[in-house]
């Protein structure tokens, strides 16, 4: 039974109308429509799977700098700097610099050297097929290469060194047939693949050297240095170098001096006529 409310006419003065007996009983109130029953999906998840589902990282969870990733279906060739983090899901080839932590997911390849705060091989703590765990194991030993042969987190710098440290000549004189004076050296680079030096010598007066490291004496002459520094620098890095000393003996230069001779006894004294003293 439907309720209006319905507002009445007045009747006119002096007519009355006849009042319409109110029905007896509790008003009927209109049924409500039926709610069709939801099924489980509808009727939302419970409290034991709102405790089971992942909980949504907070902001300190992520991390303060942040993360650049390199997605599974990307492949990239290039070079990767900075001072974030990064995570490596795809396929990279090139060298990573960065001052933060470097994250590498199973099934990813990397190429090239790595120079970061902290390493991270996305390994521990998933459930993945073993063929992705195959996979993440050959980049963690990929990885690990080449961290050893970089010696860590960077690489030692190119080293040289060269033997002997010191060698004694004479001057030389081939003019009259005197032995060569002559000195072999040996340089060792470490830390780098090219071994390649190239030698000098200073100063520039002090005697020649060859691309062997065959160090040979000035030919005597007035003024000679005492000594010589041998060098011998790698092309690899030109800061590198390694040095050795050669002493050069002093020698009397070949020539004719004149020179006279006195003799004194008591307050009598004779010089003799200058005479050419003949040094070969």
């Amino acid at each position: 039974m439907a309720l209006w409310n319905e507002k009445l006419t007045p009747a006119p003065p002096g007519r009355k109308e006849p009042m319409t007996p109110a029905p007896s009983g509790p008003a009927v109130q209109p049924a409500a429509a039926p709610q069709p029953e939801r099924n489980l999906a509808e009727r939302g998840t419970t409290e034991a799977a709102l405790a089971a589902a992942p909980r949504r990282p907070t902001p300190r969870e992520r991390g303060e700098g942040g993360e650049s990733v390199i997605a599974a279906n990307l492949t990239i060739e290039g070079k990767i700097e900075g001072s974030g983090n990064v995570r490596m899901a795809g396929r990279f080839k090139g060298d990573v610099r960065i001052d933060g932590n470097f994250t590498i997911d199973p099934g990813a390849h990397l190429t090239g050297q790595v120079l970061a705060g902290i390493v991270v091989v996305g390994l521990a703590g998933r459930k993945m097929s073993k063929y992705s765990a195959i996979a993440g194991l050959c980049v963690s030993l990929v990885l690990f290469g080449l961290l050893v042969a970089c010696g860590g987190s960077s690489s030692p710098p190119v080293a040289v060194s060269v033997s002997p440290t010191g060698a004694t000549v004479f001057a030389n004189d081939t003019a009259d047939n005197w032995p060569p004076q002559t000195a072999s050296f040996t340089a060792t680079v470490t830390n780098t693949s090219n071994t390649a030096v190239n030698w000098t010598v200073t100063p520039a007066t002090a005697g020649t050297i060859t691309a062997a490291g065959v160090y040979t004496a000035p030919t005597a002459a007035e003024g000679l240095p005492t000594s010589a520094t041998v060098t011998a620098t790698s092309q690899a890095s030109s800061t590198a170098i390694g040095t050795a000393t050669v002493t050069i003996t002093p020698t009397t230069v070949p020539g004719s001096y004149p020179i006279t001779v006195t003799a004194t006894e008591g307050p009598t004294s004779n010089t003799t006529s200058a005479i050419t003293l003949k040094v070969n």
